[in-house]
Protein backbone atom coordinates (compact mmCIF):
# COMPACT_ATOMS: atom_id res chain seq x y z
CA UNK A 1 0.00 0.00 0.00
CA UNK A 2 1.12 3.57 -0.80
CA UNK A 3 1.50 6.63 1.60
CA UNK A 4 -1.03 9.48 0.57
CA UNK A 5 0.06 12.90 1.03
CA UNK A 6 -3.27 14.80 2.01
CA UNK A 7 -3.63 18.26 3.57
CA UNK A 8 -4.60 19.12 6.89
CA UNK A 9 -8.43 19.74 5.78
CA UNK A 10 -8.94 16.21 3.58
CA UNK A 11 -7.31 14.33 6.29
CA UNK A 12 -10.35 15.90 8.69
CA UNK A 13 -12.63 15.00 5.96
CA UNK A 14 -11.66 11.55 6.14
CA UNK A 15 -11.29 11.14 10.08
CA UNK A 16 -14.75 12.49 10.06
CA UNK A 17 -16.61 9.82 7.60
CA UNK A 18 -14.35 7.25 9.07
CA UNK A 19 -15.57 8.02 12.73
CA UNK A 20 -19.28 7.01 11.74
CA UNK A 21 -18.16 3.54 10.91
CA UNK A 22 -17.58 0.61 13.11
CA UNK A 23 -13.76 0.32 14.27
CA UNK A 24 -13.97 -3.37 12.30
CA UNK A 25 -14.82 -1.30 8.90
CA UNK A 26 -12.15 1.85 9.09
CA UNK A 27 -9.52 -0.38 8.07
CA UNK A 28 -11.48 -1.61 4.54
CA UNK A 29 -12.76 2.29 4.88
CA UNK A 30 -9.90 3.63 4.41
CA UNK A 31 -7.73 0.95 2.16
CA UNK A 32 -11.27 1.51 -0.48
CA UNK A 33 -10.50 5.26 -0.31
CA UNK A 34 -6.75 4.85 -0.81
CA UNK A 35 -7.53 2.54 -4.06
CA UNK A 36 -9.37 4.89 -5.08
CA UNK A 37 -7.37 8.46 -5.15
CA UNK A 38 -3.96 8.94 -7.45
CA UNK A 39 -0.45 10.37 -6.20
CA UNK A 40 -1.87 14.31 -5.24
CA UNK A 41 -6.09 14.10 -4.82
CA UNK A 42 -7.92 16.83 -4.91
CA UNK A 43 -10.48 17.66 -2.51
CA UNK A 44 -13.32 16.87 -4.48
CA UNK A 45 -11.47 13.64 -5.90
CA UNK A 46 -11.29 12.30 -1.80
CA UNK A 47 -14.88 13.93 -1.44
CA UNK A 48 -15.92 11.33 -4.24
CA UNK A 49 -13.88 8.54 -3.27
CA UNK A 50 -15.58 9.02 0.27
CA UNK A 51 -18.88 8.62 -0.75
CA UNK A 52 -18.02 5.42 -3.15
CA UNK A 53 -16.69 3.97 -0.98
CA UNK A 54 -19.66 4.52 1.65
CA UNK A 55 -21.80 3.58 -0.50
CA UNK A 56 -20.07 0.08 -0.73
CA UNK A 57 -22.03 -3.05 0.25
CA UNK A 58 -24.70 -0.96 1.09
CA UNK A 59 -28.44 -1.56 -0.23
CA UNK A 60 -29.89 1.82 -2.35
CA UNK A 61 -33.14 3.50 -0.76
CA UNK A 62 -35.57 3.50 -4.02
CA UNK A 63 -38.28 6.59 -3.16
CA UNK A 64 -40.72 4.30 -3.47
CA UNK A 65 -39.39 2.47 -0.74
CA UNK A 66 -39.39 5.84 1.40
CA UNK A 67 -43.40 6.00 0.41
CA UNK A 68 -44.46 2.97 1.93
CA UNK A 69 -42.80 3.16 4.86
CA UNK A 70 -43.50 6.61 6.09
CA UNK A 71 -47.92 5.62 5.30
CA UNK A 72 -47.49 2.81 7.31
CA UNK A 73 -46.66 4.58 9.92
Amino acid sequence: MRALSLSDYQLAQLRAAAKNLLPSQRTDFLEGVARRLGDQPSDEALQIAIAAQLATNRLPVFLCDAVSTNKRE
